[in-house]
Formats: C-alpha cells, structure tokens, sequence
C-alpha cells in the first residue's frame, strides 16, 4: 500500500542509504499521471525536502518512496 498520500508538510522521513533524516517542506501537484492510467487517475505529487546540513531537493512520489521511509513504517528495512 502506498503511503504517498499521508505524506503532509513536515513529516520527517529517513534516507534509506544514509539513515539521516529528512523533512518536508512543500508538496506540489506533478504534471504526469499515475503510471499506466489510460482514464483519468490522481494526479502524482513532487515533494521539497530538507536534510539537518540545510541541502534542499525536490523528489518525485515515486524516488521518494525508495529513497525514503517514514519512521513508523514496517517495512523499513524493505528496498520499496
């Protein structure tokens, strides 16, 4: 199940290469639809987030999903 969607301005995430944390500080709408959507499907999501150093960088919904994880997340360890 994908928890894109629960993700708000400032939810921390961690880096699953670095275990660092990031948060979020802006959500925007992305100009591509969800993969394989022939009919209209919800629109995908590009996100801002920040490390503790102060390096901003925008992730697209699906790169942060295997990049990052939420810290209540099972499946944290999982390579989703």
């Amino acid at each position: 199940m994908s928890k894109i969607p629960n993700i708000e301005v400032g939810d921390l995430l961690i880096n699953r290469k670095t275990k660092t944390p990031w948060i979020v500080l802006e959500s925007k709408p992305y100009n591509r639809k969800a993969y394989g959507a022939l009919v209209p499907a919800p629109r995908r999501k590009k996100f801002l987030v920040v490390n503790h150093a102060g390096h901003k960088e925008w992730v697209i919904d699906t790169a942060l999903k295997v990049s990052f994880y939420l810290p209540c997340d099972p499946w944290f360890k999982d390579i989703r």
